[in-house]
């Protein structure tokens, strides 16, 4: 099977490699406390934990939507952009809802982003933004902070 370079060249995260040794050490009867991975320590809400299992049963919540998420979603988040920070953004062609941070990242990279384009990455950074900036074809170019 052939595998790109752009994706054989991405440094692996250390993440994987962080939550292996804290459960090694834990499994050994340490106590430690993990810093590597943003993992609450406690469960949802009960209240979030309700509405999944209502939205589950509605049939509407098994369709896809559209790239850019589901535009009642988009109106309210053009409507609290305008009462909250005074931004005008058209649900229709301006937002954009994602998963999370790092496909947000990893979209806006790949927006605007040309392949060899240099991008600013103040140190210490998240490793998903370095990798992230050299899978979207773009160099990061390290500023350390200090």
């Amino acid at each position: 099977m052939h595998i790109s370079q752009r994706i054989r060249s991405i440094t692996p995260a250390p993440m994987d490699e962080i939550n292996a040794r804290v459960a090694a050490l834990r499994r050994e009867g340490a106590d430690v406390i993990s810093l590597g991975q943003g993992v609450p320590g406690f469960p949802p809400a009960t209240g979030a934990i309700r509405s999944a299992r209502q939205a589950l049963r509605a049939p509407t919540t098994h369709l896809y939507s559209a790239d850019a998420g589901l535009l009642s979603l988009r109106r309210m988040v053009s409507v609290w952009l305008a009462e909250q920070n005074r931004i005008e953004a058209d649900p229709d062609t301006e937002i954009f809802v994602t998963a999370g941070a790092n496909q947000a990242f990893m979209v806006a990279l790949l927006t605007l982003l040309d392949p060899g384009d240099g991008v600013l990455l103040p140190s210490p950074f998240y490793f998903n933004h370095e990798m992230s900036i050299r899978v979207a074809g773009g160099v990061p170019l390290e500023v350390p902070l200090q």
